[in-house]
């Protein structure tokens, strides 16, 4: 199993993601192109998932631009996107997948958001700490952060 970059093959990286997924980040995709990477998990021939690591503003977070500051004004990287294809899941792929991101940049800090709070668990055993809990449309979000490590 490899890790590779994929920022300039995005299309295969997009294919795998739910449909409203897609819908938020393909046509966008310009925007955000050249301040961010997609780092996708390759077995053989297959994409078993991956995510996508913003250097700013991701357009998911557009509608709390001034939460995200904060998270900016640190250098924070974003993580977005993050998906495994679900017949890979409970194989440990998205643990590997953050260990990775984490073994390259060693000295970042992350931040993230999540819809489904039975997440908060996963991302707290990697590091993550949660920070906020957002209302929108009337849907709980959860930003969590994982600080730079010495």
């Amino acid at each position: 199993m490899q890790l590779l970059d994929y920022s300039n093959k995005a299309a295969s990286f997009f294919n795998m993601l739910p449909n409203d997924w897609q819908e938020v980040i393909v046509p966008q995709w310009s925007e955000y192109s050249n301040s961010s990477n997609i780092l996708v998990l390759k077995d053989t021939n297959e994409l078993l998932g991956g995510g996508i690591i913003f250097d700013g503003l991701s357009p998911d977070m557009k509608s709390h631009e001034k939460v995200a500051q904060k998270y900016l004004e640190q250098n924070f990287k974003y993580l977005g996107f993050i998906w495994i294809k679900e017949n890979h899941r409970s194989k440990g792929l998205g643990k590997l997948w953050l260990q990775e991101v984490f073994r390259i940049y060693p000295h970042q800090g992350f931040w993230l958001s999540i819809e489904e709070e039975s997440l908060k668990g996963f991302y707290e055993k990697l590091g993550f700490s949660l920070s906020e809990t957002l209302i929108s449309n009337g849907e709980k979000e959860w930003l969590m952060q994982r600080n730079i490590q010495p």
